[in-house]
């Protein structure tokens, strides 16, 4: 290992370099090795990557790089992860701030350091800063003072640490708050003193409950709550008129509670990577909703309040467990994508076929055996994904999508294939991989697929026969 180690060692720092490696900046995870000797490594070999790039001439030493790097990495030399919390090296450094004569020239300033428990009197000369990011600080407040620096829109706060929640003094100016930590007590239980707030982000702050402290930010539109460990229960979201946008991705949510209700100005809602199997009817009241996602959750049917968002605009349904599209779909006419790939989708209602606004259409890699014939009425429709199904024919009437740019019918069991789906105009990709076809289709595959590809559209073809291209 040490052998190996210093052999790497000795490849990069003698080669010529083509090519900066990008550094990871804010939020870092990294390993906590149960060895020195481990750490000790990893920290010279992060200290390569930081002031090297790759000779791309050699790619042995690329590849001698990584393979230090997945052994080093291996589970059983890794007791955990911890965060670290870096300045954005692009931002101006205010240790550097000495040096100037005129600060009227920094617009984005990075403070970082624990010593720091207010901010300094030369941050207050950047009169014409727009950005302030505040690194592992130990500021019990953000001062009413700021307020004079009309130019800052964006504060970022990063692991700021102390025994009491972080105070927000009178502000009319910023508008967007970022806060990142490991402590959700340290956080401001009120946001309201910020009146021009527009966009809070509380991701990566192990916050388990809704922060119903936004609801007097009248101009909020934006709430992200990314990378959390909150579960809503029946009155956890209280009542807010204002917000636009709420992301709950990757938390721990199993029912989307009534209370949802309560944020009647929704227009985007995503909840994607929880582990929602059940969601309350008054989600239907949100009567501005156009964007909804609830990728990869366990919904084994979409539920009633779904079907009501007639707003809708796009829906993301993947990777969940639905078995079938009802009637109730017709209420989506506003629609215009669909995503329902990766499920277990074995009946689709005729009434799909109503939403003349769909542009796009997901139903790949779910138990598909046939699809209604009136989805050739959906007169818009751009892209039509049907792969991995189990379709034994398609209904003549797809070749009236005359915009169709996007089709992919690869792995189902269509043995037939019209010649006329070789004449969409607006034809940009075709998926045809790994079909039984019969014996006619084979003979005529080669040349429409050879004319096809004279327009420079992409073909993906079947191989099973060696007389067909693949």
């Amino acid at each position: 290992m040490r052998a190996l180690f210093s052999f790497i060692l000795v490849c990069l720092s003698t080669a010529c370099f083509s090519q900066k490696l990008i550094e990871f900046i804010g939020i870092q995870e990294e390993p906590i090795f149960k060895s020195k000797e481990d750490s000790v490594n990893y920290a010279s070999l992060q200290s390569i990557l930081s002031k090297s790039s790759i000779d791309s001439k050699d790619p042995r030493k690329f590849d001698s790089l990584f393979q230090l790097r997945m052994i080093l990495m291996s589970p059983d030399k890794i007791t955990g992860f911890r965060k670290i919390y870096r300045a954005n090296p692009n931002f101006f450094q205010y240790e550097n701030l000495s040096n100037l004569t005129d600060f009227a020239q920094v617009k984005e300033l990075s403070l970082s350091g624990k010593k720091y428990k207010k901010l300094p009197a030369e941050v207050f000369k950047c009169k014409n800063l727009e950005v302030l990011q505040l690194v592992n600080t130990s500021l019990s407040r953000l001062p009413r003072k700021i307020n004079r620096q009309t130019s800052l829109k964006t504060v970022i706060v990063l692991n700021n640490k102390t025994n009491k929640p972080l105070k927000l003094k009178k502000n009319s100016h910023v508008e967007t708050l970022v806060i990142r930590g490991e402590q959700p007590e340290n956080l401001p239980l009120s946001y309201k003193n910020f009146t021009s707030l527009v966009k809070l982000d509380l991701s990566n702050n192990f916050l388990t409950k809704y922060p119903n402290g936004v609801n007097h930010n009248k101009k909020l539109k934006e709430l992200i709550l990314i990378n959390n460990s909150i579960t809503l229960k029946d009155n956890d979201i209280k009542p807010n008129d204002y917000l636009e946008k709420l992301d709950l991705l990757k938390n721990e949510i199993t029912k989307v509670p009534s209370s949802i209700e309560n944020l009647s100005n929704l227009r985007t809602l995503k909840f994607n990577y929880n582990s929602i199997n059940e969601i309350a009817p008054e989600i239907g009241k949100l009567v501005k909703l156009e964007n909804l996602s609830l990728y990869n959750n366990q919904l084994a049917t979409i539920p009633d309040g779904v079907y009501q968002l007639k707003s809708l605009k796009q829906i993301d349904l993947y990777y969940n467990q639905i078995e079938k599209l009802d009637n109730d779909v017709m209420n989506w006419q506003n629609l215009e994508i669909l995503y329902l790939a990766f499920n277990k989708v074995y009946t689709l209602s005729d009434k799909l076929g109503e939403l003349k606004k769909l542009r796009e259409l997901y139903l790949h890699n779910n138990r598909l055996s046939s699809i209604p014939e009136n989805l050739g009425n959906l007169e818009n429709l751009i892209v039509l994904r049907i792969n991995n199904n189990r379709l034994l024919h398609l209904p003549p009437s797809l070749t009236k999508l005359t915009y169709l740019e996007n089709l992919d019918i690869s792995r189902n069991e269509i043995q037939y294939l019209p010649i006329e789906f070789f004449d969409f105009r607006q034809l940009k990709i075709l998926g045809l991989v790994a079909n039984p076809w019969d014996a006619e289709t084979k003979e005529l595959l080669p040349e429409k697929v050879k004319e096809l590809r004279a327009k420079e559209i992409i073909v993906h073809l079947n191989s099973f026969d060696e007389t067909v291209d693949n």
